[in-house]
């Protein structure tokens, strides 16, 4: 077994002056090296920093917003994440999707390997579909995905195929002002709206980030936001929306 789950609390180190900044940034294997050394050793080059990423406030929402009662249930993007198995916890059939291996043996739900591309499910077959921090992934040859422009699209196609009539997608994207990076992209509202148009959507909610808090806001305010130090979104939306 190898889960490596992406926790919500990330640990992180930076270096204690600018001198140590520059020195280890031309000699990345040597700020390799003191990352794997004890902590009296990381503890004199480095400032420990902690890091609350947006697994925070997207699982809880993802959770809270499921049906109660048990349904058929895919989780797009599942590997290296618990939230598949929190969903089978919850008595819903689960099958978990991702082009890479989940690394656990026999996880208490479906796992299949494959791309959310084009899938081998049958026309309306689950009752609910899952995206958690994926889609802004994916066509950008990140985590293993082959690099092919507006590839999203069809995705969210495929999705909407597989999606019983009255279906519903949960799903969580960085939000603020577009752009592209190298692995992942950031939907402003019109955006937004493109990918989720054969939806009708029924909650919407935007988040920014303040230092190590994730604030609930008006979309106005989370538009308003980009990439933050650590090269990260700093806003984030939560939908939840039917299949038409």
């Amino acid at each position: 077994m190898s889960l490596n789950i992406h926790n919500p609390v990330e640990e992180y180190y930076v270096p204690k002056s600018a001198f140590v900044k520059g020195v280890l940034k031309m000699l990345p294997l040597l700020d390799r090296f003191f990352h794997h050394c004890p902590l009296a050793v990381r503890s004199f080059i480095y400032n420990e920093k902690i890091y609350v990423n947006e697994r925070a406030i997207e699982i809880p929402f993802v959770l809270v917003n499921l049906d109660p009662e048990p349904q058929k249930i895919l989780d797009v993007g599942c590997s290296r994440s618990s939230l598949s198995m929190q969903i089978a916890g919850l008595g819903h059939k689960v099958w978990g999707l991702d082009i890479n291996d989940y690394g656990m043996e026999n996880p208490p739900f479906t796992f299949t390997k494959q791309d959310i591309y084009k899938t081998d499910f049958e026309n309306n077959y689950f009752d609910c579909v899952v995206s958690v921090s994926t889609i802004e992934h994916i066509g950008l040859g990140a985590y293993g995905d082959i690099a092919s422009e507006g590839k999203e699209l069809p995705v969210i196609d495929e999705i909407y195929r597989i999606l019983k009539p009255g279906g519903k997608l949960i799903v969580t994207l960085p939000f603020g002002i577009r752009s592209t990076g190298k692995t992942l992209r950031i939907y402003d509202q019109e955006s937004l709206d493109t990918l989720l148009k054969k939806f009708q959507v029924e909650k919407v909610k935007y988040y920014y980030k303040d230092k190590n808090t994730w604030v609930q806001c008006p979309r106005e305010r989370a538009a308003q936001e980009g990439w933050n130090e650590k090269g990260r979104n700093n806003g984030i939306v939560l939908v939840v929306a039917r299949k038409k």
